[in-house]
Order: structure tokens, then C-alpha cells, then sequence
């Protein structure tokens, strides 16, 4: 159980940390009560977003749907 909470703070708070914070705040607002417990600790007020590198975002695309994949791309 431990692992799973581990493992579930590490993809929450990655996830966090590439988003602006504005857009953090409307991804938390749609979370269960003890998610955004998670998501929120450690937060950083007024951080950057942390980039993704080129060979990282080309990994996030393939694992995309292809008819999302042009959304990825575009943005």
C-alpha cells in the first residue's frame, strides 16, 4: 500500500510540476478530496513549470491515441 501511495505522489506531483500553476489549480480542482491532499504537498507557489525535454514529449505523443496526437504536436 505504501508503494502504490509513493508511486501515485510521484506521477501527481510530475504531472504538477510541468503545468502553470493556473492550469495546476484547474487540474487539482477536479481531483477527490484525498488526491488533492497529495497533489498539493510540497506545491511551490509561484514556480515555473518544469519543461519537458524534445525526447520526452516524443515519447508522451506516441503513447497518444492518433487522433491526438495532432493536438500534441500543435501545441
Amino acid at each position: 500500500m505504501r508503494q502504490q501511495i509513493i508511486a501515485t505522489a510521484a506521477v501527481l506531483h510530475a504531472r504538477r510540476d510541468r503545468l502553470m500553476p493556473t492550469e495546476a489549480a484547474q487540474a487539482v480542482a477536479q481531483l477527490p478530496r484525498e488526491l488533492k491532499a497529495v497533489w498539493r504537498a510540497g506545491e511551490i507557489p509561484n514556480r515555473t513549470p518544469v519543461k519537458i525535454s524534445p525526447g520526452e514529449a516524443d515519447d508522451v505523443r506516441a503513447q497518444l491515441p492518433r487522433d491526438l496526437q495532432h493536438v500534441w504536436e500543435d501545441a
